[in-house]
């Protein structure tokens, strides 16, 4: 299991997804910071959105005059993943939320891998419990930990929490919390996740060499708050934290 990922490193396989070339074409941006790269991915997303922003919205548009029910059907019958994106990103809030809350969780898993942050939130925070969860298996099954990673900062408090608890696997959120680059997002997941799960999430690290590493580079990723609550936690592991 590697150590926590180089920001850098998962910034520039999101960048590559987005732009639907290999991550070894963009090696070259590893020299600039996370923050910058992300900048640009989140500057590409824009200029792809409006290249193609008559398409786009004439689509929204025919959503807007079929039932909502028609138009997530239509969507995962006739359009990928990213195109399907596009549309949902052009539609009002309320609207979108709806229209996401119908798909099929495997085509919303996928469709939410081309929606930035600050698009997805107003859409995924209207899914209902059963609805995330069924996204969160997808995810699960299909190993999609930087989509997961991406997802969290889309997700509310109290969803947040529901969805840890629904991988439930330490390793997996562990693996999870290594690809997390966004801003605060690393802090929010330590200070949300529930007692009793980061108790396990210790003990697995105990019993795992490589978690175990891993678990401590995330833990100097934090800011002495955290890294408090966890140690103690730690400590009550009956692990060294030198170990």
């Amino acid at each position: 299991m590697p150590d926590v990922l180089p920001a850098t490193t998962v910034e520039v396989a999101r960048t590559a997804r987005l732009m639907r070339v290999d991550a070894d074409a963009l090696e070259y941006l590893a020299r600039f910071d996370a923050s910058e790269i992300r900048s640009l991915r989140l500057a590409v997303h824009t200029r792809i959105r409006a290249d193609n922003a008559h398409r786009f919205k004439r689509l929204a548009m025919l959503g807007g005059l079929l039932p909502r029910k028609m138009t997530a059907v239509l969507a995962q019958r006739s359009m990928s993943p990213r195109l399907a994106a596009g549309v949902v990103e052009a539609l009002p809030p309320e609207q979108a939320a709806d229209v996401a809350g119908r798909m099929a969780p495997a085509y919303l898993a996928k469709t939410c891998e081309y929606l930035p942050a600050g698009v997805a939130t107003p859409i995924v925070v209207h899914l209902s419990d059963e609805k995330l969860l069924a996204v969160c298996d997808v995810m699960v099954e299909q190993e999609a930990r930087s989509a997961m990673a991406e997802m969290i900062e889309s997700l509310s408090d109290e969803q947040l929490v529901t969805f840890m608890e629904r991988i439930d696997d330490p390793g997996t959120l562990l693996d999870i919390s290594a690809v997390v680059t966004a801003d605060g997002q690393l802090e929010r997941v330590a200070t949300l996740v529930p007692d009793d799960l980061l108790s396990r999430i210790i003990r697995h690290a105990v019993d795992s060499v490589a978690h175990w590493d891993l678990a401590l580079a995330l833990l100097a990723l934090l800011p002495a708050s955290e890294r408090k609550r966890l140690l103690a936690v730690v400590a009550a592991s009956g692990r060294p934290p030198e170990a």
